[in-house]
């Protein structure tokens, strides 16, 4: 479904307190209730939308996690790319560097 905050998002009227990103450790029974009750997130309305398909990954173990996104800055015209490194809870801009820890915004 193209709509942000899946995994905070709730389904509508299932009684299930799981959104629509779920981590197992034993085959559960959560595919039923993702199909028969829509998906409700910040982006969809109050109505949420109906999911369709249901993607099922092995876990894997993660060495690393870091977060890559890319906007355009308007007023420049040019791309930005933002990394979120997990490991150190820093934000590079550019070649700028934010530390959260030290530097709120």
């Amino acid at each position: 479904m193209h709509a942000g905050g899946r995994g905070k998002g709730r389904f509508k009227d299932s009684g299930k307190d799981f959104g629509g990103v779920k981590y197992l450790t034993k085959r559960e029974a959560v595919a039923e209730t993702m199909f028969k009750f829509p998906l409700v997130t910040k982006q969809t309305d109050a109505a949420g939308q109906k999911v369709s398909t249901v993607l099922v990954q092995e876990a894997a173990d993660i060495a690393k996690e870091i977060y890559v996104g890319m906007v355009l800055d308007r007023r420049l015209g040019v791309p930005v790319v933002i990394v979120y490194n997990f490991d150190t809870c820093v934000f590079r801009v550019n070649v700028g560097c934010i530390d959260f820890r030290k530097d709120p915004l």
